[in-house]
């Protein structure tokens, strides 16, 4: 054990020492600031957690650490420490990271594969200097789904699990309340975004009002609508507390309307049906027949008032065919399905010219000469493509990651999805904990499905779906701590 201790101290002092030393030859005395992570880690060791529930609250919070770079936010910090706490103990313990399910074996063998990129296309990052960047990216992906192979071991009560779902929602607000101050004041209040990520749809709202134009979307409003919207239904399908459903799914659509985003509004219709097929199980037919009648009023009326409605909420439907709309929800709307069309062929034609992709997989570096001299040329459309940003799950798996890559990924996923939809078929919905279960395993079902058919990107909507993959695993092991009491 103090062979253990004395190793660990010794890693810990190396590391610190290699960080000063890069940080005065980078000229860069800010990035001195991480030295702060050892107290801190000497805090957390202690509160393991706490540390946990930091990660859980994070993930869509957008908060970041000022003077750190931007592509490292406080989720991704939070979720490093646990696992290096995590490796920690099991080295103290001389305990051995077990496979405990086929979900877990499919994500480590996604990892090797991965690692195996990065040993053969470079690792990509600025500070080891040359003309590859991307390879903090590796981290975006690595970091989820290394979460799955490390699980409390110790579950939270159903109590908890209530705060722990509130506090997620609270967290969640951030980005949302920040774009409002920043739109509403015209960019007068920017402040909190040395604390929160600035992300690119707020630049684009606050241009776009600058020169006029009647769309301006709050696009963080998305996310924070969702969660809304899971939570009401959570209230719903416990059959209590309606009242308190209603108060958070009304707002919840409201603000999917105000982001504009197609998405969303196929997120809370899917959600809704699915989960009311649920709770009106035993009047199945009924229901189903309700529901048709009640969908064909509803889109009769949507198609009567649509032009109507305020221009985010009439891009928000914008797709449905033949609806009448204005024309700049309608041209916005279609200027990037138009887009996403040409990335993907983009993309196809990357396949044509470089078939190596199929067996090893691009990787996510992209030459730092060439990003630098995007600003010639279409930005955000060439952006995506230099960057391996397909907005397409298939072809984002297959072109970065290769057929293996591919392969372990959709085993990974569809595996844990199975197992998932297993455990809330064997336990009835008693508690508004286990209907959070349900909701949550109703959501994951659609997001990857929105991830390789609509739109899916290996460091953003595959972090998502790992996250909401471990927040499933901690739910399932106090679903089955708690039935067998």
């Amino acid at each position: 054990m103090k062979l253990t201790n004395f190793a660990i101290i010794s890693l810990v002092t190396l590391a610190v020492c290699v960080l000063v030393a890069q940080c005065i030859r980078m000229g860069a005395p800010t990035y001195m600031l991480s030295l702060l992570a050892v107290p801190i880690g000497v805090f957390f060791i202690n509160y393991q957690r706490l540390l946990l529930i930091l990660v859980l609250f994070t993930m869509f919070s957008g908060l970041r650490v000022p003077g750190l770079p931007a592509s490292v936010d406080m989720y991704m910090l939070l979720s490093a420490a646990y696992i290096g706490l995590r490796i920690v103990n099991m080295a103290m313990r001389k305990s051995f990271l077990t496979i405990r399910s086929p979900s877990t074996l499919f994500a480590l063998a996604f990892i090797i594969n991965l690692l195996a990129i990065v040993f053969i296309r470079g690792s990509g990052l600025r500070i080891t200097g040359g003309d590859q960047w991307g390879g903090m990216r590796y981290l975006d992906v690595i970091l989820p789904v290394s979460l799955l192979f490390f699980p409390p071991s110790v579950a939270f009560t159903p109590q908890e699990w209530r705060k722990i779902l509130i506090g997620i929602l609270i967290f969640s607000s951030i980005p949302f309340f920040s774009e409002m101050l920043y739109l509403v004041s015209r960019g007068m209040i920017y402040h909190q975004y040395y604390f929160v990520s600035f992300r690119g749809g707020t630049y684009h709202s606050i241009m776009g009002e600058s020169m006029g134009r009647e769309l301006i979307r709050f696009q963080s409003a998305n996310r924070f609508g969702v969660l809304l919207i899971l939570s009401a239904l959570m209230l719903f399908l416990h059959r209590r507390h309606l009242i308190k459903a209603g108060l958070l799914y009304l707002p919840g659509v409201l603000l999917i309307g105000m982001s504009g985003h197609r998405s969303g509004f196929i997120d809370f219709v899917f959600m809704t049906w699915v989960v009311g097929l649920i709770r009106f199980w035993n009047h199945r037919w009924t229901y189903i027949l309700s529901s048709l009648f009640f969908g064909l009023a509803g889109l009769f009326f949507l198609y009567q008032g649509a032009h109507y409605l305020p221009l985010p909420f009439q891009r928000m439907i914008s797709f449905l065919p033949g609806i009448q709309i204005i024309d700049e929800a309608r041209l916005d709307a279609l200027s990037t399905v138009d887009w996403r069309f040409s990335l993907w062929l983009e993309a196809l034609n990357e396949i044509k010219s470089n078939p190596t992709y199929l067996v090893l997989g691009k990787g996510l570096n992209y030459s730092a000469s060439e990003y630098e001299a995007l600003m010639l040329f279409d930005y955000h459309y060439w952006w995506a493509v230099l960057t391996s940003n397909y907005h397409q799950g298939f072809l984002s798996l297959l072109i970065i990651t290769g057929i293996p890559g591919l392969i372990f990924a959709t085993g990974m996923m569809g595996t844990a999805l199975f197992l998932h939809i297993r455990s809330i078929m064997a336990q009835p919905i008693r508690t508004i904990f286990s209907a959070s279960y349900v909701v949550l395993v109703i959501y994951c079902f659609l997001i990857i499905g929105k991830f390789f058919v609509i739109y899916g990107d290996l460091t953003t909507t595959f972090s998502l779906i790992c996250y909401v993959l471990f927040l499933l695993e901690l739910l399932r092991s106090t679903s089955s701590r708690y039935a067998a009491q």
